[in-house]
């Protein structure tokens, strides 16, 4: 059991290492913004008629590669149309939600049904869809998502929104973005079977990130010489003592996965003839923004890292 001092002292110790972890995820959009700035004007400096050749070349890349034939496209998002295309996805969001919604309630439905209550079972699983349904439609359009399409608009950014297959770009301002994103649909669509199981990791293992710190955060250190006994103290000492180390090999799919789309992108560029000196400032300026995921990986991992350490002092130091 704990004496009142060292629980007292457990609790600012967690609330210091928790909001150094909290802090760093913040830090990873705050400290690659400048690197993401100086990265905006590699893309601004391509001049008018530049634009339209990229625009054009990015077009027919995807009309002349496999991702228009499974449905791909790229959709020009602009300060004129941006708040046309908000009801689009959150429409389309809502389907492929309920989609997987009704699917996991027929495959609980399936093992829970037999003769007796098949007729009940079947009534109260389509009245809880029918919920989810009424949810989901009256539920806004998340911020998130505002600005994503509006930092589109503006040129800032763009994505691939795997459930409808497209490719979300300024084209007007931006087009050069387009074959990144395309890169990432050939990974999503499975054109690149590396990149289909990347595209599948990469999410579940940037979710790990907070698990590992927690588990770094509330075990408690070992005492010199003190040995782990167990599987389940093994494996919590593990993760401890080698959290910054565990967080960045978790970042790590989502890193390849990044890479891989610019190479996707570099052979996109090669198959459209591309101007060689646009072609390489292109796939110069997708490696630096490489970058950014690589930057945040190290200050996310290594603020972990030093989050459990600052834990473990005001601990001992009770």
């Amino acid at each position: 059991m704990f004496n009142n001092d060292n629980f007292k002292s457990q609790v600012v110790g967690f609330g210091v290492g928790a909001s150094t972890f909290l802090g760093a995820q913040m830090l990873m959009g705050i400290g690659t913004k400048p690197y993401y700035k100086l990265l905006q004007k590699d893309f601004d400096q391509f001049n008018e008629n530049e634009i339209k050749y990229i625009k054009h070349k990015a077009n027919f890349a995807l009309i002349s590669s496999p991702l228009y034939k499974m449905g791909c496209r790229i959709d020009n998002v602009t300060e004129e149309n941006c708040n046309r295309f908000l009801p689009i996805f959150k429409e389309n969001m809502n389907k492929y939600l309920l989609k997987n919604f009704e699917n996991k309630i027929n495959k609980i439905k399936t093992l829970l049904t037999n003769k007796k209550n098949s007729s009940k079972i079947e009534k109260h699983s389509q009245e809880t869809i029918n919920k989810y349904k009424t949810k989901l439609e009256k539920k806004g359009i998340k911020k998130r998502l505002k600005n994503a399409i509006r930092s589109v608009a503006d040129g800032e950014n763009a994505f691939y929104f795997p459930i409808t297959k497209e490719a979300v770009v300024n084209m007007d301002k931006k087009p050069a973005l387009a074959f990144h994103e395309m890169g990432h649909a050939i990974n999503s669509l499975g054109l690149n079977k590396a990149g289909k199981v990347l595209t599948k990791l990469r999410n579940p293992f940037f979710k790990l990130t907070p698990i590992i710190a927690l588990v770094g955060l509330l075990k408690p250190k070992k005492q010199e010489g003190e040995k782990a006994e167990g599987i389940a103290d093994k494996t919590t000492t593990f993760i401890k003592n080698n959290a910054g180390k565990l967080t960045f090999a978790a970042l790590l799919p989502k890193l390849a996965e990044e890479g891989l789309a610019s190479l996707n992108a570099k052979q996109l560029l090669k198959m459209t003839n591309m101007n060689k000196s646009i072609a390489k400032r292109i796939n110069i300026s997708n490696f630096k923004a490489w970058g950014t995921y690589l930057l945040g990986a190290i200050i996310l991992s290594q603020a972990t890292r030093f989050a459990i350490y600052a834990h473990d002092k005001i601990v001992e130091n009770k």
